[in-house]
């Protein structure tokens, strides 16, 4: 039985495929070795250099954006209406005058604190266009709202007696600087991700975000298996995949452990799921037959392939005495599976 053939995005047919599937040079033993670095912030490392995240992406296609489906495009500046634009800029009218009153609360705590006054933040009110606005003592104190970025701002459309045409003919877009501040997208690399790049290809350096302190290849392991009780299986389950070939990303919307794609998701969607098996451990749970079927049939909705990986396990290793050096001692085999259904 063999896997479905990808299916090529409609998107992914306008752009150019990449042969590249490491961020390291391959076949030039004299090109410099590249070496990116990273945060562990406990569940994911985060990639803040740009440079090095642009390399990640496009050369391997390691990690996904905070907020974005996959890279930041910002070609294009966001559309909102005009009833949208004047909610906005009341909010940040308000937003700047609490921190006024803040500041000034806090010059007043500093002068009055030799004289070991009391002193109590009052809420204020404050009245524009006919909308009351409380303040109240716990408000997050908003970051400089320097204006970062344009807006599109285009008249409302609520008058269902107008036709398509009208409201498009009646737009009158036109060009704002926004004036709140645009958060800076990160690439979050997954524990499976980041530790492939340390461990394998020896290109990735971190930094522990609590101490400050670079991290010896034994201690990210022992925070990944920390952090992840299922790293172990997961971790040898990814660099099988990813040694073959195949673009490795969470499966969590197909309800399985992975997902792989020819290429990437730009050009191609998923070619199935995987689920892990392990075998050997008696502390890992088991999987039942009604799992499998249930997972079957998810993916088979989704008109992906369904795959089980079987993890075997070395003798007398556990996730607890589980070391770097018994990575290479795992078995590693993959069933695909489809459910039958007798004629």
């Amino acid at each position: 039985m063999k896997l479905q053939n990808p299916q090529p995005k409609v998107k992914g047919n306008r752009l150019q495929i990449k042969e590249i599937n490491f961020p390291i040079p391959v076949g030039d033993s004299s090109a410099p070795w590249p070496q990116f670095r990273g945060i562990f912030v406990g569940t994911s490392v985060i990639i803040e250099n740009m440079e090095d995240a642009a390399l990640l992406h496009h050369q391997g296609l390691f990690g996904k954006c905070m907020f974005s489906r996959s890279w930041p495009t910002n070609e294009k500046p966001p559309v909102i209406r005009k009833r949208q634009w004047i909610r906005r800029k009341e909010w940040l009218c308000n937003i700047e005058e609490q921190n006024s009153i803040d500041n000034l609360n806090r010059t007043d705590l500093a002068e009055n604190k030799n004289k070991k006054s009391n002193y109590s933040l009052k809420s204020k009110a404050n009245v524009r266009n006919g909308h009351t606005f409380k303040f109240k003592n716990d408000v997050t104190h908003a970051p400089s709202l320097t204006p970062l970025n344009k807006i599109v701002v285009v008249n409302d459309s609520d008058d269902d007696c107008l036709d398509k045409d009208s409201i498009l003919n009646n737009l009158n877009p036109t060009l704002h600087e926004e004036p709140t501040t645009i958060v800076e997208e990160t690439v979050c690399l997954s524990l499976e991700e980041a530790f492939f790049l340390f461990y394998a290809l020896n290109c990735l350096s971190i930094k522990h975000m609590t101490t400050n302190k670079m991290m010896s290849l034994d201690g990210f392991w022992k925070l990944c298996i920390n952090a992840d009780p299922k790293f172990v299986e997961k971790y040898v389950t990814y660099h099988y995949f990813r040694s073959k070939g195949w673009i490795v990303k969470s499966g969590l919307n197909f309800g399985c452990d992975f997902a792989i794609y020819k290429r990437g998701p730009l050009y191609y969607h998923a070619s199935c799921g995987i689920k892990i098996r392990n075998i050997n451990n008696p502390n890992k749970p088991k999987l039942s037959w009604e799992n499998l079927m249930g997972y079957c049939r998810a993916t088979e909705a989704a008109k992906k392939g369904f795959v089980l990986c079987e993890v075997t396990w070395p003798s007398n290793v556990t996730t607890n005495t589980c070391d770097i050096k018994d990575v290479r001692k795992f078995i590693v085999q993959h069933k695909i599976l489809q459910r039958w259904t007798p004629p």
